[in-house]
């Protein structure tokens, strides 16, 4: 896939977040039912691309008290919204908010593996999606899996196969995972 310069208009700016995160969405995208089968109690989460927290509150609470999820963005606005909403929702205590660039998820500092990371509607938006895919590879553990999905809307089916294979020349097995409206999906797993 061609590595391309970080387009703001292709970012999801965190003034109409509130769109990603509404009673609409939630039925076109139910979140526990679409994580729900990947996610344990006890899990360390990444939620890539969090937005104002459209699907960490559900991972938070599928988590438990003795799981972490860390919700990684790129606007400070959208992990305040994020924050917001957890803390109204009494999980803060299992959520950490991480901000990261636009060129690095920044996740050195964390020496613990991930179990599960999800990126949602928004590997389109990343200036490298193989970069990126490469830094998520890193960041799980031995059998970690990653839930990726993109909009039909955005993004065509080649540039789809083309990060499927790239992910897949990085060393993810890949399954595809049907039933997510509107979205090409595959559930990568770290060999």
């Amino acid at each position: 896939m061609d590595s391309v310069k970080i387009d703001r208009r292709k970012v999801c700016p965190a003034e109409i977040g509130g769109m990603l995160d509404n009673r609409f969405r939630r039925w076109l995208h139910p979140r526990k039912q679409i994580v729900g089968p990947y996610v344990h109690e006890g899990d360390f989460v990444l939620d890539l691309g969090c937005g104002p927290g459209s699907f960490t509150d559900s991972l938070a609470e599928l988590i438990g008290p003795d799981g972490r999820v860390l919700a990684v963005d790129l606007q400070e606005k959208m992990l305040r919204a994020m924050k917001r909403k957890i803390t109204q929702l009494g999980l803060e205590g299992r959520v950490i908010a991480h901000p990261c660039r636009a060129d690095s998820l920044l996740l050195e500092e964390y020496r613990e593996k991930a179990d599960f990371a999800l990126a949602f509607w928004m590997v389109h938006e990343t200036p490298d999606p193989l970069s990126f895919l490469a830094e998520v590879h890193t960041a799980l553990k031995p059998g970690g899996q990653l839930l990726c999905t993109e909009p039909k809307m955005h993004v065509s089916e080649k540039l789809y196969r083309e990060m499927v294979e790239g992910a897949r020349d990085l060393g993810f097995r890949v399954q595809p995972v049907e039933g997510i409206r509107m979205s090409r999906a595959v559930l990568f797993t770290k060999e």
